[in-house]
């Protein structure tokens, strides 16, 4: 009976969260830690009514113990959240394993219950590319983004890497990899074979990258281990051969953007994209922006008006609208969102779905959700002088870890998709937590980037005074690189807003 209810807790807690969408929220990616306690605690359970002292599955027990999670998934750590997801699909792949051996009908029947919500290799793979996705974004070293992780977390992130065609990274990671193993000076067969495998990685990306004297080097080192690989032999052959012969300089081989890129926008503008996510400053404008406290004469805002701060002079008018909500209303609304998440996605032309151009988890919520759900849409109408009565449900969203969505609009731009209510004439945009670092609402056409504050919202309108779609409010959401970041949308469009077009 108890563990039929601790199930029952369990599979609430992770209802929202199917296997392959787990690393597309840090909500998600934090429940894992609990995950992990309540399978030691199964783990135990069935050792103690099988009465079977399994070392295997003691020793497994002990080592899902020593994790610490961090208290919230505002202090989760790119490399915490990727190896929490490793760590729990690979412990449910042994126990799996295990059960097949030794028979318990109410530990298969835990096994079931977790399995639709557990990590998959899906959620490994979207993870690595997270981590790969920070690097290029933030320019940070691996021991500085995944600092103590393993040898094999490293391997998988190198192989990810190669498989992106970025052998700038993937070398980075496969060297941090050696290097772990080098540390270790194990001579078990397990890593002496992945010893063999990075340096076969290592040697052909240091070929892709034009570096034919390290390609050499990796493939001798290989041959010491492997000296009957006659692929690898030639290789050697022709590497040094190649190098001694060489006549141009050697190549300048940078990162692979592709992959952050799939939308398929201007490198340049993606290049300002990155520098905003990073803080580095754009744009400078004519005269100084300015603060405002803003009324329209409206009675209810006479004593406390609505503080916009703007942004950028350009007819976006993008502003943030200051102290919006608070902390406790935010806390509220990540509350009622958190249980409601599924992955976001977007629109390809044959409907939508999700996207590696878009990864979050978002939760509609409806006017009648919660009487706070009903206050803030009262209150975005006042602070904007926008009527309401046509826009988008709120839509909370969290991102998981290198959460993202590349540069995009929020309109249609298209009357056949707008529908009867018109396009998204503005978008309002409230920032729910504070995020430790990156996940800034970058615009790379106007050089400017709104930090997460929690309580502020960003605001911006989206088409010109004639309806026609302003080019200029291409925004992306910036990579988590730590913490967690929660914002709410509202999208309000042009019917019964003629006076402001």
């Amino acid at each position: 009976m108890a563990l039929l209810a601790r199930l029952a807790v369990l599979s609430l807690a992770l209802a929202c969260a199917t296997a392959g969408d787990v690393f597309a929220s840090s909500s998600n990616v934090h429940r894992l830690f609990n995950m992990e306690r309540g399978l030691s605690s199964q783990i135990k359970d069935f050792i103690g009514e099988q009465r079977h002292l399994l070392s295997a599955l003691e020793g497994l027990a002990s080592e899902i113990e020593r994790q610490r999670p961090p208290p919230s998934d505002l202090q989760l750590a790119p490399g915490e959240a990727f190896s929490a997801i490793k760590r729990v699909k690979e412990s449910f792949e042994k126990l799996g394993s295990l059960m097949k051996q030794y028979h318990g009908a109410k530990f298969h029947e835990y096994l079931q219950a977790m399995n639709a919500s557990s990590p998959d290799r899906s959620d490994l793979e979207g993870a690595a590319a997270s981590l790969l996705r920070l690097q290029r974004t933030y320019e940070q070293p691996v021991e500085q983004l995944f600092p103590r992780g393993s040898a094999e977390e490293y391997f998988l992130v190198g192989k990810k890497a190669y498989m992106q065609a970025d052998f700038v990274s993937a070398i980075e990671w496969l060297s941090a990899a050696l290097t772990q193993l080098e540390r270790a000076n194990s001579t078990a067969a397990s890593e002496m074979s992945m010893r063999t495998q990075i340096l076969d990685y290592l040697a052909f990306c240091a070929y892709r990258t034009d570096n034919l004297e390290a390609a050499a080097k990796y493939s001798a080192a290989l041959l010491e281990l492997d000296p009957s690989n006659s692929r690898v032999s030639d290789n050697l052959i022709y590497y040094r051969k190649a190098a001694a012969s060489r006549a141009a300089p050697k190549a300048k081989v940078t990162r692979n953007y592709t992959e952050d890129n799939l939308l398929k926008h201007d490198d340049d503008e993606m290049a300002d994209f990155r520098a905003l996510c990073r803080g580095e400053p754009m744009y400078v404008p004519p005269t100084p922006l300015v603060c405002e406290l803003v009324t329209y004469n409206n009675p209810a805002l006479l004593l406390q008006p609505a503080r916009i701060e703007r942004m950028h002079w350009g007819n976006e008018e993008l502003s943030v609208l200051r102290d919006f909500a608070t902390v406790k209303e935010c806390e509220q609304l990540i509350e009622i969102g958190r249980n409601r998440l599924q992955r976001a996605v977007a629109y390809t032309g044959d409907g939508f779905a999700p996207v590696n151009f878009r990864i979050s988890t978002v939760a509609w919520l409806p006017e009648d959700t919660d009487e706070l759900v009903a206050r803030l849409n009262r209150r975005i109408n006042r602070w904007t002088n926008l009527d309401l009565e046509h826009a988008e449900q709120l839509q909370v969203s969290n991102y998981g870890i290198g959460g993202h969505y590349e540069p995009h609009y929020d309109h249609h731009g298209d009357p056949r998709r707008a529908g009867p209510t018109g396009d998204r004439l503005s978008t309002f945009m409230l920032y729910l937590s504070n995020v430790e670092a990156g996940g800034s609402t970058a615009f790379p056409r106007l050089g400017a980037a709104v930090t997460p504050s929690r309580g502020d919202a960003a605001w911006w309108f989206n088409l010109h005074e004639d309806g026609e779609s302003n080019q200029e409010t291409l925004h992306g959401a910036c990579p988590v690189l730590r913490g967690s970041k929660w914002v709410a949308n509202k999208w309000i469009h042009e019917k019964g807003n003629v006076d402001y077009m």
